[in-house]
């Protein structure tokens, strides 16, 4: 795998709201391919059918900052995974290749 590669999510199902902070991922050019996230949480079929997360480009292989906009209703979210995709992103990814995949934080709780 691609060492280089960094990746933190954050999410907060609560608001259907997060981010993702990448580093040293390739400067895409749109035209060509984009970036592609899929969720998996704690909905089984979402196993096999990750939630579409939204395309994106990275602009800049230093540190990017890219909001997350799930096209379903996430719940607990478990995975997120990174896919190269054609421009406009897919249904249903191959995820051939799947560059990244970042386990979710486990929320701090508030004692």
């Amino acid at each position: 795998g691609n060492d280089k590669l960094q990746g933190e999510f954050v999410w907060d199902s609560n608001t259907q709201q997060g981010f993702m902070k990448l580093t040293g991922f390739e400067v895409n050019d749109p035209a060509v391919k984009q970036y592609q996230l899929w969720i998996i949480d704690d909905k089984p079929f979402t196993v096999k059918e990750p939630i579409d997360g939204g395309v994106f480009n990275v602009t800049s292989n230093k540190e990017v900052l890219i909001p997350i906009k799930p096209n379903l209703k996430v719940g607990k979210a478990a995975l997120f995974a990174i896919t190269v995709e054609k421009p406009g992103g897919v249904m249903v990814s191959k995820r051939d290749p799947m560059i990244f995949v970042g386990a979710v934080p486990a929320p701090n709780r508030k004692s």
